[in-house]
């Protein structure tokens, strides 16, 4: 959940056009092993005291933990060579948070470009619990 919105609330039909690169991406090999590496990523903050992702930051060690035991980077150009990757894993994270079952609160970046690649989620401290 994202801001209290689950994933049911996700209209791919009204989505900006940028997203149909990740639309083909999360049907790929590719995607398969990017998602599992994000799980685990997405679990392991879930885990701490205060759950926070930088967006930015978790896709480039995954990026960099691909980069030395696969050959994401060449796989990725030759199937989608005018794609930012980083780009397309701040979507695919978006979308696997806003499947979780942890309400995150989502801050919007300034510029609309960097949307996804740097966006900043966190579980707020409830004081009521």
């Amino acid at each position: 959940m994202i801001n209290g919105k689950s994933y049911s609330w996700f209209d791919r039909s009204k989505l900006e056009s940028y997203w149909e690169v990740f639309f083909v991406y999360e049907n790929s090999f590719l995607a398969s092993i990017t998602e599992r590496v994000l799980k685990e990523e997405l679990g392991l903050e879930k885990c701490k005291i205060k759950p926070f992702i930088d967006s930015q930051q978790i896709i480039n060690i995954i990026l960099t933990r691909l980069s030395k035991k696969h050959s994401f980077y060449s796989q990725f150009h030759e199937q989608f060579p005018d794609e930012n990757e980083a780009s397309v894993l701040g979507m695919q994270l978006y979308t696997l948070v806003l499947k979780d079952d942890k309400d995150w609160c989502y801050l919007v970046t300034k510029h609309p470009s960097h949307l996804f690649a740097h966006a900043i989620y966190f579980i707020p401290i409830r004081r009521d619990r």
